[in-house]
């Protein structure tokens, strides 16, 4: 008998978790494969939305949606559900209490649990009902070695059913955005760049800060940070602070960021945590200097525990700086293709598809 997926997320905008699901969806679709979106007004990824295998809710709330999947699930005969996304895993697993379902209930834990360090309330009740909406799944997928480790050290679910999967990256070298106005900017400079979501997570002021030292070393050097979020005027007053407006750029949402990656120099990621680093694995397709912070999650994975690219101290300035002028004068050499073949789509979902249909028991 042919297995029925039911993929299930609470959103689609632009970032790493959500292009995972979309590069896992395109790759299984054909395999009898549906994924449910919660929010139909946040999709900033490109998807057609007339796809008959998309199913979006009508709920207004993502604890009523539960009752469109649980008619989704007997209507279609589904016999295994994946949830993305910590939050929604929460919700489903409590409510498959209720559910008399004989499937696979699969989990996606997309971060480190570096949230739970902060214990206050709020914590300590989402933590309780983690343990116990997690013990309703038969499988839960962590995409990084510190990611299985979090989720062992806060007893949230039994080893033996922790499997490590990393992310599938698909990166559009064709579909490039038209960026000659940038062009026009950084000719015969040391381009930088960074990309992520304007957040605390991603620590951006750690690298303006860093920045700030690099170049008064390196005259010509230029920043540009794509992405958006409740950051953004506490990062341009940090930048006017510095006076370094003529020599950081941020520019925003960019649909394709690779279309930035080719034409710089080095690719700095200056986070506090990481779940997995989609954007690290986006930056190597293009073959540039890297730079992260050692912070939790898969940075010191993807970089081979610094072979590929520079480790720097997490939340350190001084030590993002130091390594970041390494880079510079040293950079570090990989393989492209081998980077491209080992999180190629198609590759990384074919281990999703082993685990949804049971065919492996670990990775």
């Amino acid at each position: 008998m042919k297995k029925k997926i039911l993929i299930i997320t609470h959103n689609l905008i632009a970032g790493g978790s959500q292009k995972k699901l979309i590069n896992l969806f395109n790759e299984i679709k054909k395999k009898n494969s549906y994924l449910f979106v919660y929010k139909k007004k946040e999709v900033f990824l490109k998807i057609n939305k007339k796809d008959p295998n998309l199913i979006f809710s009508r709920s207004r709330k993502i604890w009523l949606s539960f009752f469109e999947i649980k008619n989704l699930i007997f209507k279609k005969n589904f016999n295994i559900v994946y949830s993305s996304g910590r939050n929604l895993s929460l919700v489903i697993g409590t409510f498959f209490y209720f559910l008399k379902f004989k499937g696979h209930l699969i989990f996606g834990e997309q971060n480190t649990m570096d949230e739970f360090k902060n214990k206050n309330i709020k914590n300590f009740f989402k933590l309780f009902f983690m343990k116990i909406a997690y013990k309703k799944a038969n499988s839960v997928i962590a995409n990084s070695i510190d990611t299985k480790k979090d989720l062992i050290k806060y007893k949230i679910t039994n080893k033996n059913k922790i499997h490590i999967i990393s992310n599938p990256i698909e990166v559009s070298s064709t579909k490039l955005d038209n960026i000659n106005n940038i062009k026009k900017n950084i000719r015969k400079k040391f381009v930088i760049v960074a990309c992520g979501s304007l957040t605390y997570q991603k620590n951006f002021q750690l690298l303006i800060h860093a920045f700030y030292l690099f170049q008064k070393k390196i005259s010509n050097s230029y920043l540009l940070i794509l992405g958006d979020g409740p950051m953004k005027e506490d990062l341009n007053n940090l930048i006017k602070n510095y006076k370094i407006t003529n020599k950081v750029k941020c520019l925003g949402l960019i649909k394709n960021p690779y279309s930035i990656f080719k034409i710089s120099n080095m690719f700095v990621l200056s986070s506090r945590y990481e779940g997995f680093g989609n954007v690290i694995v986006e930056a190597m397709y293009s073959g540039i200097q890297i730079v992260c912070t050692n912070c939790p999650g898969g940075p010191k994975e993807i970089l081979n525990n610094g072979k590929y690219g520079y480790l720097a101290k997490n939340e350190n300035v001084k030590s993002l700086y130091n390594n970041m002028v390494k880079s510079y004068y040293n950079p570090k050499k990989y393989d492209v293709k081998n980077i491209i073949k080992k999180y190629s789509s198609k590759n990384i979902s074919k281990k999703y598809y082993s685990l949804f249909t049971k065919k492996i028991s670990t990775y």
